[in-house]
């Protein structure tokens, strides 16, 4: 009964001195137990060094044990409990059960239950005065030490009545991991064979107070206990003479102090120590760079090291985080080419793995580094857990798109991909949601499914659409027959039921085969890390489901809060893979990771609140709470300031790994582009090593790329790209022609397509005739919108209508046409006004509500949109579109009382054939939203006025580029219609217009009254003819600034160039350049041109981005750029009708 310490700095060769202590003792005395106990992760690795460093390789006598592994081996021994182990998960249940029945006696943490994550953050305090043998009674003398601090009271008061429910809800039942400790306490007071045992401990830097217990048992029951201790002998006096708290080996002292404590409360005897000596450390011998930075780093003696250190310590900064993994994979790359390492005697260190965890895969294939990542992972996004996370959710979310797709794409549910794509097109087309609609068949079809019957002859047996729709139904039947056993519990029923009838859903479904068929998929691709989780995750989720039943039986529970349940259960479930005994580079987190011994350690992130970590906020504890309790004599976790210390000798710990060499690297931002400040450690460094060099990945240049001298076709085409921009300089152009020409020694095609590539140049070539037949027929019908679709791009004209690519439908409200609403509702408006016998002058404020409420009713039926009142958002938007039209229709009665014109029609059909070589033939078809005449007597005038719901000016340079032809058409069209109908009239183009159908806000900066302003701002913008009967007819009392239309008059009592006047030449002649502007685009769509050739902003908002080639980085693509401003392009339309017709 006895305790004895090795000392000794990191690397000094303390664990192999306490190894080989073990082997030797054990060699002389066969009968006698040794017990090596570590930490949890690092039992493999000291098993396998024990076994090659005893000369028999073989232990019989010795045993490597965490304490978990030993508490398993007493219980064996000593007899099991029959109490349940709560593991997390389990902890969570019981804390959210029985602090629901005493919420409301809770008064300072009651309310906030409920709140996502507070149930987590009672366990963890909790879980913490247990880890540090606090019970309640504990608990009581902590309240009494916060007499001044009355949250803090309040706090503690709360959570030792939920500890003290918890407790007696386990009763006899369950116990919890902190618990074990006590039950490995009692065990090794009963254990014979650890009588005489010597156990010895490595790997630790500190125990908690319920650990002290168990240690103290072994003290009293074992022959000699071991420690071994990161504590430099030479300094071990300076720490026992003063206060260390701040020092680097603080954590040590205090870990020597309590077990020298226990020793003593034992009556046992304290064996001389080993202390191992060294100057330099044993694993730094002719290593004098690394042997001053274990002497030198955080200590309070200054030493500095008076030459260059890249030998054996090297720094680089990287522009963000993956830029420095891909730095730390190619250094690896050229160690193990050129430097004689092996992958197993490199390993990556950082104290974030989050931050590089995206990346080590790909970096990893690219650059064939095998890697072991030493990395728990969360269930996130693992196709098992979503399954039942989305299987739930469809039915607590009532069948939304959302959550019924999330369901589909698990790749668990038997759907074939394709038919789960078809499912989501008809889902958002037809906007179907709740199980109302899933129960039965979809009966609504889409337009894109009845468009497919447009392509097929009418003898067809079966229509398309309707064979799709058959299809359709039987898909939604195996989904309505997967989910509705979970329908059927949604409510009145309890947690246990819940989960039996998703256990029989998981078990119908086959999911435990499906899963292994994916392991055995990953194991054959080599992906062993990715097998190893798709073998545990489907015991890992059962057993959660088991302790949701036991701990939650005959409980009441919604759906919803079950769900909540289970996935704050998931929430808590990791998957580990143990290491592969290969040859690999190790990837690790610097606290966690076992780091066997290697040469070059690579440490990553040295940026501030990585390495070293930064301190947690506290939790329910909060920092300052910590700091306040320290005085009150009880050991809880330690404080942020503490913290800050342990987190140093971590670092001191990781950094004296390696043998021969230590990269340390940073980065300037993180992965978000934000920028992100190096630690201080770096300074640390920079103090110890003055004359260190830091790199900068940035300066590696192509050639460095590729230490293995092969490279990837995306590297030659990077350089090709270079060399093509001439900004290549000649080393680099020389390993250019030297790639360029051992790939073409590999293959002659793809050294052509990478040269093609590389110099491509975009050039139009037009659709044969026979396609163009194909694609759009010799008896072409388009619209003016078409027309001017092609003048804005000829390519989203060719994908748009030949190739029929369509953007997908929509049933929400944001897909409604609203400008065809709009146009609807506004061509009724008029036919009532003309049933009632009114006419829009004597439009008032209450008959424009009267028939608006009406239309609207009618509109959704019209439309089949009556699920546009289904949430307030969108019953908000559509009362801003009945606002905007009311808005509209009392601005057109005011300008109509104002003026002479009346409706001649609305939503007016034309066809119009345009002049096009022999063969062929393009009928126009169009629809003007109001056709208005003045009839003097003498001269018929026409204006013509098309309603837009968006922004929209008449511009001569759109129409001269042909982007902007519908208003000139649509004025010359009726003029023609009433010169039809009337032979002998004359018939004059007078005004042509865009009304915007808007709802306009009066500004501060708007002069004049209210009303007047917002008329301003309702009047329509277009042209009008100077001619003083049509400026009488648009408004019969202008002033000096008309309200109806845009006309300000001046001084002599003409109309201002502010004015939208045109001369009846110009008019003339801007409908004459229309119609051959029509014929025009007409003939190059029969000619077959699709040229990628935007016109100056059209690809802004274009829908087929992804299906274009356009890419303006090579040569030949760009936009068409107006060379000409709005008023040369009138003064070529206009004034030279000719020339501009001829352009």
């Amino acid at each position: 009964m006895s305790l004895k310490f090795y000392l000794g700095a990191s690397g000094s060769g303390k664990s192999s001195k306490l190894e080989e202590d073990i082997i030797a003792r054990s060699i002389a005395e066969p009968d006698r137990q040794f017990i090596l106990v570590v930490p949890d992760q690092f039992t493999m690795q000291t098993q396998k060094e024990v076994v090659l460093r005893h000369p028999r390789h073989g232990i019989m006598n010795i045993d490597v044990q965490s304490f978990g592994r030993l508490s398993h081996r007493i219980a064996d021994e000593t007899g099991r409990s029959d109490r349940l182990i709560l593991d997390d998960t389990g902890k969570n249940l019981v804390l959210r059960k029985v602090a629901a029945a005493i919420r409301d006696d809770l008064p300072t943490i009651g309310s906030s239950l409920g709140c996502t994550g507070y149930i987590h953050e009672v366990k963890s305090v909790i879980s913490e005065f247990e880890q540090y043998g606090i019970g309640p009674d504990d608990i009581d003398k902590l309240i009494d030490f916060t007499e001044g601090k009355p949250f803090l009271k309040g706090k503690l008061k709360d959570i030792k009545r939920v500890f003290e429910e918890m407790e007696k809800f386990c009763g006899g039942r369950y116990i919890t991991k902190e618990e074990k400790y006590d039950l490995l306490a009692e065990g090794i007071r009963k254990s014979e064979k650890l009588k005489g045992s010597i156990i010895a401990f490595d790997g630790f830097t500190g125990f908690t107070p319920v650990q002290n217990r168990v240690i103290t048992e072994m003290l009293k029951t074992c022959s000699e206990v071991w420690m071994s201790i990161i504590m430099p002998p030479e300094e071990l006096e300076s720490y026992r003479s003063a206060d260390a708290d701040h020092r680097l080996f603080s954590l040590s002292m205090k870990t020597m102090h309590s077990m020298e404590q226990l020793c003593a409360d034992a009556g046992c005897d304290r064996l001389p120590d080993e202390e191992i000596f060294g100057d330099p450390v044993k694993r730094y011998t002719g290593k004098r760079a690394l042997s001053t930075l274990e002497a030198g780093i955080f200590r309070e003696e200054k030493i500095c090291y008076e030459n260059d250190p890249s030998d054996e310590i090297k720094l680089f900064v990287a522009q963000d985080p993956k830029a420095e993994l891909k730095e730390v994979f190619l250094r690896i790359k050229e160690m193990t080419l050129t430097g004689g390492y092996a992958y197993r005697d490199i390993a990556v260190a950082t104290g974030d793995m989050e931050r590089y965890i995206p990346y080590v895969e790909e970096m990893s294939a690219k650059y064939g580094i095998p890697v072991f990542t030493d990395y728990s992972r969360k269930l996130d996004m693992n196709p098992f857990a979503e399954y039942i996370r989305s299987i739930l959710e469809c039915v607590v979310m009532d069948f939304s798109y959302e959550t019924v797709m999330h369901f589909l794409k698990t790749g668990l549910t038997g759907i074939e991909a394709s038919d789960a794509d078809r499912m989501e097109n008809y889902l958002i087309a037809a906007g179907v949601r709740g199980a109302r609609n899933w129960k039965q068949a979809f009966t609504r079809v889409p337009d894109y499914l009845r468009n497919m019957d447009s392509f097929v002859d009418d003898g067809e047996e079966m229509k398309p659409s309707v064979k799709a729709m058959l299809e359709l139904n039987a898909i939604r039947e195996k989904i309505w027959d997967m989910i509705s056993p979970i329908y059927e519990v949604r409510k009145g029923t309890t947690a246990d039921k819940i989960t039996e009838t998703l256990y029989d859903v998981i078990e119908s479904h086959g999911i435990s085969g499906k899963l292994g068929e994916f392991a055995k998929r990953f194991k054959a691709s080599g992906d062993v890390v990715r097998s190893k989780e798709y073998e545990q995750i489907f015991k890992k989720i059962c057993e959660l489901l088991e302790q949701i039943h036991s701990l939650l039986e005959g409980e009441e529970m919604e759906l919803d809060e079950y769900l909540e349940i289970l996935q704050a259960g998931i929430d808590e479930i990791t998957i580990g893979v143990l290491p592969l005994d290969v040859d690999r580079v190790l990837i690790g987190d610097m606290e966690r990771t076992r780091f066997k011994p290697i040469k070059v350690l690579f440490l990553m992130g040295i940026n501030d609140g990585v390495v070293p970590k930064s301190n947690s906020s506290g939790g329910l504890i909060s920092d300052l709470d910590r700091e306040f309790l320290v005085k009150s004599g009880f050991a809880l976790a330690p404080t942020p300031r503490q913290q800050m210390f342990i987190q140093r000798l971590y670092l001191y710990h990781v950094m004296t790994r390696p043998s021969e060499l230590l990269v340390l690297s940073y980065s300037r931002m993180d992965s978000a582009g934000k920028s992100v400040r190096p630690s201080y450690l770096l300074s640390h460094i920079k103090r110890l090593f003055p004359k260190i060099k830091e790199a900068d990945s940035a300066d590696r240049s192509l050639l460095d790329e590729i230490p293995d001298g092969s490279a990837d076709r995306l590297m030659i085409a990077r350089m090709l790209s270079t060399y093509a921009a001439r900004v290549i300089d000649d080393e680099e152009k020389k390993l250019l022609f030297t790639l360029l020409s051992e790939e073409k020694r590999r293959g002659e095609a793809a050294y052509v397509h990478l040269v093609e590539r590389a110099f491509i140049q975009y050039a139009s070539h037009p659709l044969s005739d026979k396609a163009v037949s194909l694609l759009f027929g010799n008896k072409l019908k388009i619209s003016i919108s078409r027309l001017q679709a092609f003048a804005e791009c000829p390519y989203k004209h060719y994908l748009l209508y030949g190739m029929k690519l369509a953007e997908r439908e929509t049933g929400s409200f944001e897909s409604v046409d609203k400008g065809s609403v709009f146009h609807w509702i506004l061509e009724q408006f008029g036919r009532m006004l003309e049933d009632e016998g009114n006419d829009w002058g004597s439009v008032t404020d209450e008959m424009a509500d009267r028939m608006l409420d009406k239309l609207m009713a009618d509109a959704a039926g019209e439309f089949g949109a009556a699920f546009l009142y289904q949430d307030k958002r969108t019953a908000y938007q559509v009362e801003r579109m009945r606002r905007i039209l009311k808005r509209s229709i009392l601005s057109m009665a005011f300008q109509a009382s104002r003026g002479l014109f009346i409706p001649k029609g609305y939503e007016v059909i034309f066809n119009r054939e345009l002049k096009v070589p022999d063969g062929h033939n393009i009928l126009l078809r169009g629809k003007i939203d109001r056709l208005e005449v003045f009839d003097d007597g003498k001269n018929c005038y026409v204006k013509v006025m098309d309603y837009k719901s968006g922004k929209k000016e008449f511009s001569f340079k759109d129409l001269y580029y042909g982007t902007q032809m519908q208003l000139p058409l649509y004025l010359d069209e009726a003029v023609r219609m009433i010169k039809k109908q009337d032979p002998d009239k004359n018939v004059v183009p007078a005004a042509l217009f865009y009304f915007l159908l808007k709802d306009p806000f009066f500004e501060e900066k708007d002069s004049g009254d209210k009303d007047t302003a917002l008329k301003k701002k309702m009047r329509p913008n277009g042209r009008f003819s100077d001619e003083a009967q049509v400026l009488h007819a648009l408004d019969t009392d202008p002033g000096k600034e008309s309200l109806a239309v845009k006309m300000e008059i001046n001084k002599g009592g003409e109309c201002s160039a502010r004015s939208g006047v045109m001369s009846r030449y110009e008019m003339d002649s801007m409908l004459e350049f229309a119609g051959k502007k029509m014929d025009e685009t007409g003939c190059e769509i029969l000619k077959g041109e699709i040229p990628v050739r935007p016109f100056e902003k059209a690809c802004e908002y274009c829908p087929f981005k992804d299906a274009c080639p356009m890419d303006k980085r090579i040569k030949g693509f760009g936009a068409l750029k107006a060379e000409l401003s709005d008023k040369q392009a009138r003064e070529l339309i206009c004034n030279k009708k000719k020339e501009g017709a001829d352009e």
